[in-house]
């Protein structure tokens, strides 16, 4: 039995540095691999819409933005008919799509990359 004492020298800025940088980087994955994932939903004609997630987004913060005026009305599928020939599974709410196939990937995803094991 050790009944002596112990001393603890906690560097609290070190941990809280590197948990940041973890923080940051668990965000770039997952922003990235949304944007990769919700690409296969979104639709296509001219690639526009596609490609402005990437020019509006905040990738490491975790806001994604597809910018387009028509955007919107594709997204909760007003006013559109959703063409699968340049993109077979495109609809709207393409978001929520790669969200109900992908979010248990991504839970994990970002527990490995802040060093734990969520779910």
């Amino acid at each position: 039995m050790f009944s002596g004492k112990a001393r603890v020298d906690v560097n609290a800025d070190a941990m809280t540095k590197k948990f940041q940088q973890r923080m940051y980087a668990a965000q770039v994955w997952l922003d990235n691999d949304i944007i990769t994932e919700c690409s296969q939903f979104t639709p296509k004609d001219t690639g526009a819409l596609i490609a402005s997630v990437s020019s509006h987004s905040r990738i490491g913060q975790g806001l994604l933005k597809w910018v387009t005026p028509y955007a919107r009305r594709l997204y909760y599928g007003l006013t559109f008919r959703f063409a699968t020939d340049k993109n077979p599974k495109a609809g709207p709410m393409w978001f929520e799509k790669a969200k109900s196939i992908n979010l248990d990937r991504w839970i994990q995803g970002v527990a490995k990359i802040l060093g734990g094991n969520f779910g």
